[in-house]
């Protein structure tokens, strides 16, 4: 007699969302900590810019490089399965 349930297997999550809001979450910590720097050295937009366009092109290098890596395990795993058949 079991009381607990079986569980359920898990489904694998799109992972869209949260690259999404880690996409747009690094990009306002930049952005305040740049327009810190500036407020506290009083020079306006130089930090804040900079800080800025550093995390909005290391976001998406890294985006491209976890892309590039999912698409040849997905290609691997696809070839892999062709050749068993």
């Amino acid at each position: 007699m079991k009381f607990l349930p079986v569980p359920k297997p898990v489904q694998p999550v799109d992972r869209g969302m949260s690259q999404g809001a880690e996409l747009a979450g690094s990009i306002v910590v930049f952005f305040l900590i740049g327009l810190a720097l500036d407020v506290w050295l009083g020079t306006m937009p130089l930090f804040m810019l900079a800080l800025t366009v550093f995390a909005c092109i290391g976001q998406f290098v890294k985006i491209y490089f976890v892309y590039s890596r999912d698409m040849d395990r997905l290609q691997a795993e696809r070839a892999a399965k062709g050749s068993h058949q």
